[in-house]
């Protein structure tokens, strides 16, 4: 059984804490073409996908 992938992590806390693509780019300064590729597993750049992880680590759900 394949583990899930980085990309799939990070739509998957995008959703689950229902933000949009733009509000998740915004937290982590990237465009929101760059973060649409990663979800898509078009790119992978560890730079993107820390800032992404600390921007998700933020998400207070109970705000949401």
């Amino acid at each position: 059984m394949e583990g899930i992938t980085p990309q799939r992590a990070v739509r998957d806390l995008r959703q689950r804490h229902v933000l949009t693509i733009a509000e998740v780019a915004r937290r982590a300064a990237i465009s929101r073409g760059m973060l649409s590729k990663i979800e898509n597993a078009q790119t992978c750049k560890p730079r993107y996908l820390t800032r992404l992880a600390r921007a998700l680590g933020d998400v207070d759900p109970v705000s949401q």
